[in-house]
């Protein structure tokens, strides 16, 4: 093998001559990877292929086909006419097929010619059992505006079988065009539907623009005033051009303004597709789409007795489509109350979730749509609602109300909903994941389904959430986290590592504006406080003190709670324990003291749960005993008729009173307590009396 690092000099062309006539021996391996090392110098490939010519690389596709081509390949970057002849090659290369897909493109467009015959050549290709890879191959070799003209010949090939593969080629030609692109397929749509035997064709390919850019199709409709010509016709027109119209239809939906010129313009030939079963299915999911746009379509859907049926042909029918109508139409309370009662049909729905990925994500709106609680609404929104619903001369439909989403949700939940969502939520689908994740959230709500929800591995799959969604869907992830962790045993539902890791998301969702969420992290927060140190650590590590003492200052009285109940936990870190006692204003413990004559029961037992333990020690008893009203606010506390406040009470004055303060005061209410018939407190009534004597 020669060793010669760069491509050799045309004055060098002894060495060429030896790698040519090594190329006509039995082993070529080791040449053929030589000549590709060298053709990537487009000097040395031009002085090649004008010295020895193409036929000297072509003579070795029976030795190595694939080397052969990437040589070939290396070599197509050149403007030399004798490359043309590999064009002719295309049945020795089908099984290298995306390499000869890009050396064939690279050829035409560096030469100047009739490029028809070979397009027309490698097009028949897609009527052969290599179709799905030539498709595969175009999707991979679109780069430039010009690729995008030489291979739209593709365009006219479709078939419903290869639907996502020609959605990518429309998409990525609109991605690579971008304003251009209603000028690049305006004329080809006009084109193909100017034609009876392509007019298939091109109702196909105005459907996969809408798919891929619903502005874009919308402009080619407008343009050539599309919706007219075909509705004009469409009497006539076969059942498989039909058909198409109504596919056509469903994805201009997409597109706002076409749904309104379809909600007016198409809405009667919709109506009578509807009634054929060969095109209901579609028909149908059209109607729901344009529904809100028009009140006798809207009728033709809803007002049916046989709802639930109506629905399970459907997604017999066309599974995708009844799904998809499903997941428009399971907004509405009246089909989520339809879908509810009917458990034949939820069933169904959740038999489709191990099936494709457009059915899941359909299936995944729906089980959000089922499980969602309405809006909390403000006292200004209520009234505005009620001068709304005043004003309109029709009967508003029914809104749900809490209790009865609650209702369906403890319903469903019996049904097995809960492992099929859990299931989903796994999939690798961004549009998935949020919808899964808002109905982990709804079905969090109800306490008794948090256990549940452990079980099936939840917790696991929303703190990936929270890390990986929209900051929006990693609020309601940590929400919903925030549910759990409140009245599960963290060292249950979050075992390992994750309790650690759910730190972060209960942080940041405490960081929020809304109440709610502060409190529900600072709930959750308390229970992983009162765990161990390292997760007290970690707490500490992403400045959980200052935003807990923050929150004692919050305008809310459950937050300010929360946050002392916190606090309270979070003493027994050594760390937290010496900045509340060693502090030279005591600010902290003069916050914590004046608490202890909070309004709130569970305020006030927080913190003086806090100060029996800060007055634990010597320094900390000293800088307890120091603050304002102290003395008035634990005679307060010791004659309280709570036994939890009590025994929090008596531990502080016994506390100082070991250290020999002067704790008389109270030895009166002591004596009482010693009585006390909850042992806590009367055998610590006793042991502070003793202290005192």
């Amino acid at each position: 093998m020669l060793q010669s690092r760069g491509a050799p000099e045309i004055s060098q062309k002894s060495t060429l001559d030896r790698l040519v006539k090594s190329l006509d021996q039995s082993q070529v391996d080791n040449e053929l990877q030589q000549l590709l090392k060298w053709s990537g110098d487009e000097a040395f490939a031009t002085q090649f292929l004008q010295t020895y010519g193409i036929h000297i690389v072509l003579q070795q596709i029976k030795k190595n086909k694939k080397a052969t081509l990437l040589v070939l390949h290396s070599l197509s970057r050149v403007n030399d006419k004798s490359l043309v002849s590999v064009l002719d090659l295309e049945e020795d290369f089908m099984d290298c097929l995306d390499i000869w897909m890009s050396t064939v493109v690279q050829i035409l467009l560096n030469h100047s010619m009739d490029r028809s015959k070979w397009i027309q050549a490698w097009l028949k290709l897609l009527d052969s059992q290599w179709k799905k890879q030539i498709l595969t191959s175009v999707l991979k070799l679109l780069q430039t505006r010009e690729h995008c003209l030489l291979l739209s010949g593709v365009l006219e090939h479709y078939e419903s079988e290869y639907l996502g593969i020609y959605s990518g080629i429309v998409a990525r030609m609109i991605d690579i065009l971008q304003d251009s692109s209603p000028d690049f397929f305006s004329p080809l749509v006009q084109s193909l539907l100017s034609k009876d035997r392509t007019k298939a064709q091109g109702l196909h390919l105005l459907s996969l623009v809408f798919m891929a850019n619903p502005g874009v199709g919308q402009f080619i409709v407008e343009k050539n005033n599309i919706l007219f010509e075909v509705m004009e016709t469409v009497e006539f027109d076969s059942k498989d051009i039909k058909m198409a119209t109504l596919e056509m239809l469903s994805n201009a939906c997409s597109d706002t303004n076409t749904r309104k010129k379809i909600a007016v313009d198409c809405a009667d030939f919709l109506m009578q597709s509807s009634r054929d079963p060969s095109s209901s299915a579609v028909a149908n999911l059209c109607l729901i789409k344009i529904m809100s746009l028009n009140k006798i379509v809207e009728n033709h859907i809803l007002q049916r007795k046989d709802l639930a049926q109506f629905f399970t042909q459907m997604l017999e029918q066309n599974q995708q489509i009844g799904l998809e109508a499903l997941s428009y139409l399971s907004a509405l309370p009246k089909v989520k109350q339809t879908i509810h009662k009917d458990k034949q049909l939820f069933r169904l729905l959740l038999s489709f979730s191990k099936t494709d990925r457009p059915s899941q994500y359909a299936l995944s709106v729906i089980l959000m749509h089922l499980t969602s609680y309405p809006p909390e609404l403000t006292e200004e929104q209520k009234q505005v609602k009620k001068l709304n619903a005043m004003a309109k001369s029709e009967q508003q439909q029914d809104e749900e109300t809490h209790k009865q989403v609650t209702e369906r949700i403890d319903d469903l939940v019996t049904l097995a909903m809960i492992p099929v969502i859990v299931f989903l939520g796994k999939i690798q689908s961004k549009s998935i994941q949020e919808c899964i994740c808002s109905a982990l959230l709804c079905i969090a709500t109800n306490q008794k389904h948090r256990g549940l929800l452990v079980q099936m591995g939840a917790p696991k799959l929303l703190l990936q959430y929270t890390s990986k969604l929209s900051e929006q869907h990693a609020l309601l992830a940590a929400q919903a986290l925030a549910k759990i962790a409140i009245t599960t045993d963290p060292s249950i539902a979050f075992f390992g590592e994750m309790a650690l890791e759910l730190v972060r998301p209960l942080m940041h969702l405490l960081d929020s504006e809304k109440l709610l969420w502060q409190f529900e992290a600072l709930m959750a927060l308390t229970n992983l406080a009162g765990m161990n140190d390292s997760l007290r650590h970690r707490i500490l590590q992403l400045e959980g003190l200052t935003k807990f003492e923050n929150a004692q200052f919050s305008s809310h009285h459950m937050v300010q709670r929360a946050a002392t109940e916190c606090l309270c936990n979070m003493i027994f870190s050594e760390q937290v324990f010496f900045k509340y006692v060693s502090e030279d204003e005591h600010s902290r413990i003069k916050i914590m003291v004046a608490l202890m004559d909070s309004d709130d029961f569970e305020t006030r037992r927080a913190s003086a749960g806090c100060v029996a333990i800060l007055s634990s020690t010597k320094q900390g008893a000293m800088a307890v005993a120091k603050q304002k009203r102290f003395n008035d606010i634990v005679g307060d506390l010791l004659a309280d008729e709570n036994p939890e406040i009590l025994h929090r009470a008596v531990e502080i004055v016994k506390n100082m009173a070991q250290f020999k303060m002067d704790c008389r005061i109270y030895l009166a209410h002591l004596v009482t307590l010693a009585a006390h018939p909850a042992p806590p407190v009367s055998e610590g009534a006793r042991e502070a009396i003793s202290y005192i004597e």
